[in-house]
């Protein structure tokens, strides 16, 4: 019978330093995390609560083409994160991110879930082809250092209506950057799609003194948007009452 050889002292303690180094090892390696503005049932909403006449006023400083392709039941109360997902600005050129738990396609373009008809039900395409912002609050144009950035998911409907807003209303009427405008986001019902999210001027950036950050927080953002999706199956959402607080996206 075979004997059990003694742990020495000094595994025990690189196995205590380990543990320790391992941490550091991996210290800001997590996911980023992100807060987001619903729009669920057509309802803007954030941190719990309802945003005031469905109206944000907002500054946008980036903005990404996302496909999302969720293979697993929905349930409202278990958040899931997409089996396969990609980011781009080419629709044409887009492939799943390396974090995609299970990617469907080497690419988006001829993707069977990426075709029209795929879906489970209508004539719709199985991989949702949305867009991701990333806004800030008109009021924090009076603290730009301080400013917290949150994302908005425009669904496929109304895709068309943020690409004609940046592209004809924003760069070629106003000759400006979407990120030197303040701009309304609102959701009314449609009878095509449910809701509709919807972009127009509320006014333009003015001062002077805030073009050089904000175009540095542009570039930034137009970096770092393209963030994975923390894996979330199976994870039960915990069941707690919103508290309401006053919504930093109202009109002033």
């Amino acid at each position: 019978m075979a004997t059990k050889k003694p742990v020495s002292k000094a595994l025990v303690k690189w196995d205590e330093e380990f543990a320790n180094l391992a941490k550091a090892s991996t210290k800001g390696m997590d996911l980023p995390t992100a807060k987001w503005i619903s729009i669920k049932s057509g309802v803007l909403s954030f941190g719990g609560a309802k945003v005031p006449g469905n109206e944000l006023r907002t500054v946008i400083l980036g903005w990404t083409y996302e496909n999302q392709y969720y293979d697993q039941a929905y349930s409202p109360d278990t958040p899931q994160s997409p089996g396969c997902y990609a980011f781009g600005s080419a629709p044409d050129e887009m492939s799943p991110h390396g974090n995609a738990p299970r990617p469907q396609s080497d690419s988006c373009s001829g993707c069977p879930m990426n075709e029209f008809g795929s879906a489970d039900q209508g004539k719709g395409k199985a991989c949702k082809n949305v867009v991701r912002l990333a806004l800030i609050a008109e009021n924090d144009l009076e603290d730009i250092s301080s400013a917290e950035i949150v994302y908005l998911k425009v669904p496929v409907m109304s895709v068309k209506n943020f690409v004609v807003y940046a592209k004809k209303t924003v760069a070629q009427t106003l000759s400006r950057p979407y990120w030197a405008v303040v701009t309304n986001i609102s959701v009314t019902p449609d009878a095509r799609s449910q809701f509709s999210v919807n972009f127009e001027v509320g006014d333009l950036v003015e001062d002077t003194n805030l073009f050089s950050p904000l175009k540095d927080l542009w570039e930034d953002t137009m970096e770092g948007i393209a963030f994975p999706y923390a894996i979330l199956e199976k994870q039960e959402k915990p069941k707690q009452k919103a508290v309401a607080k006053p919504n930093k996206f109202a009109r002033k």
